[in-house]
């Protein structure tokens, strides 16, 4: 019997483990394995042996796997070969310093300074020591020697939340606040340590915790609040350097400050991680935005910070990452987070080799991050040096390679000669024995060679996108070797090194083809500073040989030379007898021709006032003097260099710009008057398009412009430039223009106390308050909606079935009564509530003879259970508790039996609150039932809920009601 039933066991077993998973360990395998092993103290042991046992298997099965015990790799038979998997093992916990120490501040401690670094030089200036203690003092830090030293002050107002940036190799300051917010533009010049004032922001907007970053050799500037007026701003411009001009670009998405902005080397900019103004509260915000510099600018919203929402952090680039660190939000931060430019994510790395602090500052030399100063409760003026790797386990590989050589096995191949992604075809890199490096070839005849292949592209340094055009770097095409750099405003440049802090520009090739020798902005083909021209004697030179005027003949033109050499003379002025023609040569090449016979001049370049003229056509004179004139002896055409360029009537006539077969179409008159379109305009800019005017017209007016307008269309309009969204002026109409279907518009104000207005019949009827209260009239809204002027039974009419005072639909205001409205007897007042999309229920109606009905209960508050005295308890066993409440009505309720076993004559039971009292009627007397028969219950006026008469045992307070007065 003891058989039989382990045999049926068994097979009742087997026919689980065929049907199902089975799991060891675990009563609940996964249902996608057949074998679940679940243990948190043992492991699997899986065949272990050599490489030679392994080879002698005979006939491996595809999924085979073993540990190979030459190597301790796991190698698996995917049905040709073995597959390794070599790993790495955890041998510790990586604790590598973040830095080396740094000299402290050369300057005394601050926070809310400013950074930037030239160069392989940083520098630190401004800033503030504590309420009011605005500093100016300026220091460079050198990384090579790890010392201080102390440069010109800064040439501004001494401050503090200040902005800088780097372009040109000079190092800018901009914002700030003094004791007043700044809005001046300085740049510091490390050749001659002297500061510049360059520029003030537009407007005059001054501010602090602003945001600065640069794309392509331009800064953006923007953001930042006004702690005075308590101004938060959200605007950015664009400073171009080299025009030392300012463009308006497109808002930021929220007002804020105390921001963090990146200048990323992909040719974007990110700003974000920091606090935003909102109503009614203001916050910190850890999203973060990237700035394309397409038209005005473009915000993208990107993987936002992961860590603690903070503001006054600090952050630099190195390569394609950028860093942030420190700030202050619950509390002080010296964590720091990686963000991938290319990648769009973000990853902790090791903390900074410094306490948590806000305010402080950073700079980056050589891929290596220093960051100091800032505020932890106090100032502070240590420095840490800061090299960013990720946080993390250490892993060390699990092979021995240096003991048999070399290993040659699966998928991955190494031996002592080469180093191979792969071990079928041409190896993708290899590293021979002698040093050479070979990448896309397995010949490698030089310490760096590459495939041998035909490519615009071989080595890239930085791309501006991904294709064989846009980049920095060399290709062969056939025949060729190929220089590339990304546009054809970059140039190709040779330096040599003068010292270890500067280098000289021997040559440059500019986008446009143009060649310099010791010029960087050379105006033609080929340009070679003193290498030709006159000297202090004017003595003619040429390879600084002075020379003399040659006269020669070739058989073919006679060539007078002013610089040649015997062989080949390339300088001069040729004369062609056959032609009747003198031509100025340069180069072998006719500059300018003169043809004797019809006096016509054909050219390259002409310059008069000019030896060296950089167009076509160039004249050359003193400021304040005329250049081209033209003239018939009263009406006189000139171009004239003041403090700009103007052309005009040197004579007191019209000066008008004619096209289609000279047909007037612009015209500026004596009196400063513009015409477009027509003669003889009567307004300072007046345009006439379309029809011919008639009709009496308006005169002495900024702008005038006539032509067949529509009301919603065909009038004056203003557009983005995709022609997309715009606004137009039409015949009686402000309307949207544009391409797309659908379209905005509206109407801003400007300031804080901007507000906007509708006005007509000469008084104001509507008006938008800048905090977006709305008045109808009335100039001083004080709601989201405000009507103003008298009382009156229609303040809003909804409808009408007659244009008087009583037959409408709305409300209105009479004296001390707000009146909603219908237009008869018939029609009633009603509540409604959704109770769908397509239906609602009705909740409550006033007819029109005054009676309401109601669907529902009217609605009370809950029974409220007071606290019992002089011992009495609640009688319980199922009966109520004592309780109380007040009605809609002001009606006061009691109930419940409460119980006392001594005498309860003159007790109190318990007390009614304020407003549950017969305060004005007086004291109320109850008749109640109780143990002993028939009791007296009184309501006293202090609230007081009594027992009078003699009784002992239970009392009931069910069915006492009062008004509460």
């Amino acid at each position: 019997m003891k058989k039989m039933f382990i045999l049926l066991m068994t097979i009742t077993i087997c026919q689980v483990m065929y049907a199902q998973s089975v799991g060891i360990g675990t009563t609940t395998p996964n249902a996608s394995s057949l074998l679940d092993i679940s243990s948190t103290t043992k492991g699997v042991l899986i065949p272990r042996m050599t490489t030679s046992q392994r080879n002698a298997i005979f006939s491996p099965a595809t999924g085979l796997q073993i540990l190979n015990l030459d190597d301790y790799c796991l190698d698996v038979y995917d049905g040709t070969s073995w597959i390794k998997n070599c790993g790495y093992k955890v041998t510790g916990t990586d604790t590598a310093a973040s830095g080396r120490t740094i000299a402290n501040f050369g300057g005394v401690a601050r926070y809310g300074a400013v950074a930037f670094s030239i160069g392989t030089k940083g520098y630190v200036g401004t800033g503030s020591t504590a309420v009011n203690g605005y500093k100016k003092d300026f220091w460079e830090y050198e990384p090579a020697t790890n010392t201080w030293t102390q440069k010109a002050d800064f040439g501004g107002t001494p401050r503090y939340n200040a902005v800088g940036f780097v372009l040109n190799n000079k190092g800018y300051i901009a914002t700030g606040f003094s004791g007043n917010p700044e809005y001046d533009l300085w740049f510091y010049d490390p050749t001659g340590n002297n500061w510049v004032n360059t520029s003030t922001l537009p407007g005059f907007t001054g501010r602090m915790n602003a945001v600065a970053f640069t794309i392509s050799g331009v800064a953006y500037i923007g953001l930042g609040f006004n702690p005075v007026t308590d101004v938060w701003y959200q605007d950015m411009y664009r400073y171009d350097p080299n025009t030392n001009a300012w463009l308006t670009q497109t808002n930021y998405p929220v007002k804020c400050h105390s921001m963090i902005a990146l200048s990323s080397p992909t040719g974007v900019g990110y700003v974000g991680i920091g606090i935003i103004k909102a109503f009614p509260f203001n916050y910190w915000d850890n999203t973060f935005y990237k700035f394309t510099p397409t038209g005005g600018g473009i915000w993208t919203a990107m993987t936002t910070f992961p860590g603690g929402a903070r503001q006054d952090g600090t952050g630099f680039t190195i390569g394609f990452n950028g860093y942030v660190t420190s700030g202050e939000g619950s509390n002080y931060f010296n964590d720091v987070w990686k963000y991938d430019y290319i990648g769009n994510t973000w990853t902790q790395m090791q903390d900074l080799g410094a306490t948590a602090r806000s305010r402080a500052v950073s700079f980056v030399v050589n891929g290596e991050a220093f960051i100091g100063t800032g505020y932890d409760g106090a100032a502070k003026q240590d420095f840490a040096g800061y090299i960013p790797y990720r946080i993390g386990p250490v892993y060390d590989n699990t092979l021995d390679l240096s003991v048999a050589g070399g290993m040659s096995d699966g998928i991955w191949k190494k031996d002592i000669n080469t180093v191979s992604t792969d071990d079928i075809g041409t190896p993708k890199m290899i590293i021979t024995s002698g040093g050479n490096v070979g990448i896309g070839t397995a010949v490698s005849h030089a310490p760096l060679q590459l495939s041998n292949s035909l490519q615009s592209r071989k080595i890239v340094l930085y791309e501006s996108a991904n294709n064989d055009q846009q980049f920095f770097g060399m290709g062969v095409n056939s025949g060729i070797m190929r220089y590339q750099v990304g546009a054809t405003s970059n140039d190709h440049v040779f330096y040599a090194g003068i010292d270890p802090n500067s280098s000289s520009e021997l040559m440059r090739i500019k986008g446009n083809g143009s060649v310099g020798i010791g010029t960087n902005n050379p105006d033609n083909k080929f340009s070679v500073l003193n290498k030709f021209g006159v000297d202090a004697n004017g003595s003619i030179r040429c390879k600084n040989n002075p020379r003399m005027l040659y006269f020669m003949e070739d058989g073919v033109a006679n060539k007078m030379l002013l610089c040649h050499s015997p062989a080949f003379p390339t300088w001069g002025l040729q004369y062609l007898g056959t032609s009747n023609t003198f031509r100025f040569l340069a180069d072998s090449l006719p500059i300018m021709s003169v043809y004797l016979g019809s006096n016509s001049v054909e050219m390259n370049k002409l310059g008069i006032g000019t030896p060296t003229p950089a167009y076509k056509l160039e004249v050359k004179t003193t400021t304040n003097d005329y250049g081209i004139s033209h003239t018939d002896g009263t009406v006189h055409l000139a171009s004239w260099i003041g403090d700009g360029g103007e052309i005009g009537t040197v004579s007191n006539h019209t000066f008008r710009l004619f096209a289609n077969n000279g047909v007037n179409q612009f015209e500026l008159l004596p009196n400063g008057n513009i015409g477009m379109g027509l003669s003889g305009p009567n307004n300072k800019l007046d345009i006439a398009g379309g029809a011919a005017r008639t009709g009496t017209h308006a005169t002495g007016r900024p702008l005038y412009v006539t032509g067949s307008l529509g009301d919603a269309s065909n009038g004056v309009e203003i557009r983005d430039a995709d022609g997309a969204q715009g606004v137009g002026i039409g015949r009686n109409t402000l309307y949207a223009a544009g391409s797309s279907a659908d379209q905005n518009i509206g109407l801003a104000a400007k300031g804080v106390n901007g507000n906007i207005l509708f006005i007509a019949n000469g008084a104001e009827r509507i008006r938008f308050s800048p905090t977006g209260q709305i008045g109808l009239g009335t100039t001083t809204p004080h709601a989201p909606i405000m009507i103003g002027g008298t009382t009156a039974n229609r303040k809003i009419v909804l409808w009408e079935t007659a244009d008087n005072n009583h037959q409408f639909y709305g409300f209105g205001v009479n004296g001390n009564i707000l009146r909603y409205q219908t237009d008869n007897t018939l029609s009633d007042h009603v509540f409604y509530a959704a109770t769908s999309t397509t239906s609602s229920n009705e909740l409550m109606r006033i007819k029109g003879n005054g009676n309401v009905t109601v669907s529902g209960v009217i609605e009370m508050e809950a029974f409220i259970a007071p606290t019992l005295l002089n011992g009495f308890t609640n009688y319980l066993n199922g009966y109520s508790t004592a309780a109380y409440y007040k009605d809609k009505m002001g009606i006061v309720h009691l109930r419940g039996m409460v119980q006392l076993a001594t005498n309860q004559s003159g007790l109190a039971i318990f007390t009614l609150p304020a407003g549950y009292r017969p305060v004005a009627s007086g004291q109320l007397v109850f008749p109640s039932q109780a143990s002993s028969g028939l009791a007296r219950i009184d309501v006293l006026t202090s609230g007081n809920v009594t027992v009078m008469g003699g009784s002992t045992g239970w009392i009931s307070l069910d069915g006492i009601t009062f008004r509460a007065d």
